[in-house]
């Protein structure tokens, strides 16, 4: 038996150890001197579409104060020689979404907070074309898998009022923008959906009635001709069964157009202009 056997077995838990208490000392002095540390890790391995590669990442943050966690995508295009795709003006490269769109053209549809924009490739070259370029953190809005809703408004005159355009229906199988009818009434309010036609918008108002204490939610339908019919008003009960997306979250796909199309059902009227009524439950 080699006599230097025992010796190694002795020491290597008290090396282990010295380890840990090295590298949580190094951990507290990193956290202590810029109050955050990240652990980035791969997820899977690249996903290839093409000349692209698709990379998912998982992040942990350590604060001082706490920890945080979520994922995102890189990209990186060419078969040796890779370069990590980035979206103008700065050239971000962590996307929190990536989606290959169903045009007939190789092209992806990235999202990083309240942009986004459209990669494809052109002569073996990439090239990277905003959609969006993000207003007040209000990103685009996903109403199915292949259409987007843009909120590029843009403010109409109309005195003593001012109301707002509609903005835009990316589709993602023509890659092509088409513009919805103006807001209803005065100010700015949430797209919530379209009808089957696109011809009419539902836009969700939220408010407050102080005579009950409760929030108020109300829906209306507006096409080229102006409101379709009347306001549709949610009392305090409805939305503490239905509650309407958090605004202040990061929403899933389609997620407003969800909650409109499991709480109203889109009806033609007698003069041929879309509203909408309460399901009847």
């Amino acid at each position: 038996m080699d006599g230097r056997s025992p010796l190694k077995v002795r020491h290597e838990p008290e090396n282990t150890l010295r380890r840990q208490l090295i590298w949580a000392g190094s951990l507290g002095l990193l956290l202590g001197a810029t109050g955050c540390f990240e652990r980035i890790t791969k997820v899977g391995p690249p996903e290839r579409i093409g000349s692209f590669s698709i990379q998912k990442l998982h992040i942990v943050s350590f604060h001082d104060t706490g920890n945080s966690e979520r994922d995102y995508f890189e990209i990186a295009h060419g078969r040796f020689f890779r370069t990590t795709i980035g979206m103008p003006p700065n050239d971000w490269s962590q996307f929190d979404r990536v989606t290959r769109l169903p045009s007939k053209s190789l092209t992806l549809l990235v999202e990083s907070g309240s942009w986004s924009a459209l990669v494809t490739e052109r002569d073996g070259q990439p090239r990277v074309e905003t959609l969006w370029e993000g207003d007040d953190n209000n990103p685009i809005q996903g109403i199915s898998a292949t259409r987007w809703h843009i909120p590029d408004y843009q403010p109409i005159a109309q005195p003593p009022q001012y109301t707002f355009s509609g903005g835009h229906i990316f589709d993602g199988t023509t890659l092509a923008k088409h513009s919805l009818p103006n807001q209803p009434g005065e100010g700015r309010h949430q797209f919530a959906g379209t009808s089957p036609d696109d011809e009419a918008v539902a836009w969700v108002t939220r408010g407050f009635d102080s005579s009950v204490g409760a929030a108020t939610c109300t829906i209306m339908v507006a096409d080229e001709l102006g409101m379709t019919g009347p306001t549709l008003t949610t009392n305090a009960e409805f939305l503490k069964r239905h509650p309407p997306p958090d605004q202040f979250m990061p929403l899933p796909l389609a997620a407003w157009t969800t909650w409109l199309e499991g709480n109203f059902n889109w009806k033609l009227n007698g003069s041929h202009r879309w509203i909408l009524e309460f399901k009847q439950r």
